[in-house]
Parts: structure tokens; sequence; C-alpha cells
């Protein structure tokens, strides 16, 4: 008997919630991500704008379909979508759009539009993705479809009732670096880079699950401190997840590694997570762990000689030419180069640039081992800016997991350029 095989995709996602490129084979949609608030039995509305980006010559129209369709997001991040993610908390049946199917021409846009209708007895959040697809798929016996698609995410608040952030901690671990019987004697400056996972292996490793048991989505962030003999703390390790935006329900697993070697002794481990916006919300558990002499040797030697990568920001400045009263995006990326996980915090540096010009997303985040993100700078000018060159700093602070005796703490200065013309 021949199974009919899945549709095969390339998923372009939601922003924060799921990742974000910004085009996907000739269809670009704008927003990426946007909260609707809608009051219980109420209605509300949003839109979504839909453009074919291809702009060859001669390039053919598109004809584009649209629908609202549910999603789930796993423990590691990993995204899925369909009638196989239906939960509880779907805002599918409360959707309609004004559009099921679109025909663009080349560097044509459509705003597509829609209607929220929460049911009277609805509390919490809710949540939906419209989902944009090129072409239209077909579903034959035995075949596979390639479909090319994007997707924006709707995310529904009902207003009115009062609902506070609840997260739960479960299944801490805390694995111990191995150097196995060919662990190095001393400094080893000519040998061969080790593999990644290996190189990971030889430090210390910590991870813990964070649930959402509460009605509303929130942003979790997690730290894990550690006291030598129960008292003295000495280290401090961020904990690094895909999509740290936690839907009602979900469960993401935290994950932190510091390679920076610790003396022999007992340590308590003090793990804290914090649920914003605003990171109102705190749960904190604690764990034991014992180094052992040997182990505590084995690995300052192995460490002896290697110092710190340094986080990477490119490019090391931005310029950009605009038009007043117009928006624009410029971007660094910050690249986590070494083996400890990072957390990143960014700001404007002030009275550079006027009040209110320059929006940064993120402005706190994690990166683990040989990750990088970009940082989007928006810009936006007023109307009647006079013409001239505008510039400011951008400042990108990156703690790395290590003891807090060391220079763990790294901070980058990206200048800025706005040019405004005549």
């Amino acid at each position: 008997m021949r199974r009919p095989l899945w549709i095969a995709t390339i998923l372009v996602a939601l922003a924060q919630c799921l990742v974000p490129p910004d085009v996907a084979a000739g269809i670009a949609v704008s927003p990426l991500q946007q909260e609707v608030t809608v009051e219980p039995g109420g209605s509300a509305q949003f839109s979504v704008r839909v453009t074919n980006v291809r702009r060859e010559p001669n390039a053919p129209a598109e004809t584009i379909t649209v629908e609202p369709v549910d999603f789930s997001v796993s423990q590691d991040g990993t995204l899925s979508f369909g009638e196989a993610c239906k939960h509880g908390r779907s805002a599918v049946p409360w959707m309609s759009l004004d559009v099921g199917e679109l025909v663009l021409q080349p560097g044509e846009a459509r705003d597509v539009r829609g209607t929220v209708t929460a049911p009277f007895q609805a509390d919490g959040d809710y949540w939906a993705a419209i989902l944009v697809t090129l072409g239209r798929p077909t579903r034959q016996q035995g075949a596979v479809d390639v479909v090319l698609r994007t997707a924006c995410g709707v995310f529904v608040g009902v207003s009115g009732r009062n609902k506070a952030e609840r997260l739960s901690i479960s299944d801490l671990e805390a694995t111990l670096p191995s150097f196995g019987p060919a662990a190095p004697s001393g400094p080893q400056e000519d040998a061969a880079p080790l593999p990644e996972a290996l190189e990971q292996a030889r430090a210390l490793r910590v991870s813990a699950d964070v649930t959402n048991a509460g009605a509303i989505k929130f942003v979790a962030s997690g730290t894990v401190s550690l006291y030598l003999e129960g008292r003295r703390w000495i280290a401090t390790i961020p904990l690094h997840a895909h999509r740290r935006r936690i839907l009602p329900g979900d469960t993401r697993r935290f994950v932190g590694v510091m390679p920076a070697p610790l003396p022999a002794g007992s340590y308590t481990l003090q793990w804290t997570f914090e649920a914003g916006p605003g990171h109102t919300r705190k749960a904190f558990e604690r764990t034991q762990i014992e180094i052992a002499p040997q182990l505590a040797r084995l690995w300052q030697e192995y460490y002896a000689e290697r110092p710190p990568v340094p986080l990477a920001v490119e490019p090391g400045e931005l310029e950009q030419t605009v038009t007043a009263g117009r928006f624009t995006v410029m971007s660094v990326v910050a690249t986590n180069n070494g083996d400890a996980t990072m957390r990143l915090r960014c700001w404007l540096e002030p009275d550079t640039l006027p009040a209110g010009w320059l929006g940064i997303e993120p402005t706190e985040f994690t990166l683990g081992p040989r990750m990088r993100r970009s940082v989007l700078c928006r810009v936006t000018t007023p109307g009647d800016a006079p013409p001239g060159e505008y510039t400011g700093i951008l400042v990108i602070q990156a703690e790395s997991a290590g003891l807090l005796d060391e220079d763990s703490v790294q901070l980058h200065r990206v200048p800025l350029r706005i040019l405004i013309g005549g």
C-alpha cells in the first residue's frame, strides 16, 4: 500500500515567537507578528500586507492563497503548522479574512483584512498564524508537492479579566565536564581544534524546563548562580532557549554552558527564572554539585591557556541616507564565537540621536555557543527634520558565563550615522 507523502514546505515564520526571515521566494508579509486585543464577546480588526517582491522583467503574476491555521512550538523551539497542531487556545475558529486568494503582479502589494470575534467566556491569550502560500498546492496520492510559504503570527489577548504569569521549573540537570583519558596535562597550544560537541563536553552544562502553567504568554529568561560551599557567590551562567516567548501550556528547554574552570568543592546552584513583560514573576530552585579535586585540576589545566573568545559584531558601523518622515531599518549581527552562553543587552548611548528616532529590537537576549542574532535599529525621522547628519552610538553589552572575579563582560560601541537629504 502506497502512503501519501506530506507536502514539503519552506516556512518563513513569526517574529520573536517564530524565526523571522524577511522574504520567501517572492512573497513578503508585514507585519510578521501582531497583537490583537478584544473584549469578551466582542470583535477586533487586523490587517496583513502581502507583497509579490519579484521584479524580474516579464515575471508573471502570482496566485497567492491566505488562510488562518494553527501552529505549535515544541520544547526545543521547533515549529509545526496545520490541523495536527490544533489546541485549546486556538484563535482559528474566531478569525475571518476578507479574501482567501490573491493574484498579485510583480511588485504589487495588497492588504488582507481580518476580524477576530471572541466568545463571551474567553479569557487570557489565544493565537493562530495567517499562512500565505505561493500558488495552489495539490495533494495527490503518492506525490510530494513543494510549496513556498510565509506566515504572520496573530496573538489575541482577551481584555477585561486580570491574569498573572505562572511559570514552573522542572527537570533540572547539571552535567560536569568530561576530559577522558586523553585529557591534556598542560597547555596544548599546537593541538588541533576539537569538534564543537567535544569542546562543549569539556564544560559545565546546565539545563531546565520552564512551563507556562497560566493563561497568558510571557517571555522567560533565566540564570544559574553558583555558590561555593553554599555561601560564596562565585559564578553566573546565563541560560539560552530557542524562542523565549512561551505560550500557555507550552514548555521550553533552557540551557547554559560554562567552560571556565571551577575550584574543587561543594556547590549550590541557584536557578532563577523571570517572566515578563517587565520580569514581574520569578521562580526559584536549588540543586547541588560536587567538583572533585582531580576534576578541578584537569579542568584548570585544560583551560589554562585558552582565553575567552570575544563576541563579534558586524558591521562595525552603520550609515543610512533617509528622507525626512520615512521609516527604515538598519541591522548588526552579534555572533557568539565561543563555548559559553552569553546574555546581551542593547541600548542607545544617551544624548546622541534625538529622542524617539531609533527603536532597538531586541534590547535583551541570550546566545548559545556558536550562535548569532540580528539586532534591528528601526529609524523613524519626523517629517520636519532639517537636512543634515545625525549621529549616535549603539551599545551592545555581552556577559558570558564565568567566574565573577574574571572579566566576563564585553562592550561594543557601534557608531550610527543618519543622513537626511535636502
